[in-house]
């Protein structure tokens, strides 16, 4: 959130990604983040406020035609798009995921690996039948199976 309030659109996204296949949770900073963006560089063009790059990606910048600083519009939506999607890829690239995608995926390279990580989080998300296992907040009150409702029942066991 800090890059993208230093007007840093595109690292923004480059650490909202790794943030999110850290803890999927944080799926909804993505979701604030895609909204500064889309307000920032195409609704209301240039009212985000212009970073200062310092060093050589100062000389990046003025090579590119201010890209980093001046730069707005739809381009800059697209740039950051493929920015999240190539480290989110670089990110996942190393662990067999493929192997938790199902077959008919499995054997595309890449694809293999979006597929297993889907797999992977859908599964551990139905691994649990309430809103929270840390029921340490209102969330314990809400649901389809309110932890509160659990706290007296001997079948009910978490693995914390």
């Amino acid at each position: 959130m800090l890059l993208l309030i230093e007007g840093w659109s595109e690292p923004a996204v480059a650490v909202g990604v790794l943030a999110t296949l850290t803890k999927p949770q944080y799926a909804i900073g993505l979701l604030v983040i895609g909204a500064v963006l889309l307000r920032r560089h195409l609704l209301a063009r240039g009212t985000g406020p212009v970073p200062s790059p310092p060093g050589w990606v100062a000389t990046l910048d003025q090579r590119i035609g201010g890209w980093f600083t001046r730069q707005q519009g739809v381009l800059r939506l697209v740039s950051s798009a493929v920015v999240g999607f190539v480290v989110g890829i670089v990110a996942i690239l190393p662990f067999d995921l493929p192997s938790q995608a199902p077959a008919g995926v499995a054997s595309i390279p890449v694809l293999g690996s979006i597929a297993g990580l889907l797999s992977v989080v859908g599964s551990a998300a139905a691994y649990y039948a309430v809103l929270t296992v840390n029921a340490f907040n209102a969330w314990a009150f809400v649901g389809p199976e309110p932890l509160t409702g659990g706290i007296s029942d001997p079948n009910l066991v978490l693995d914390l």
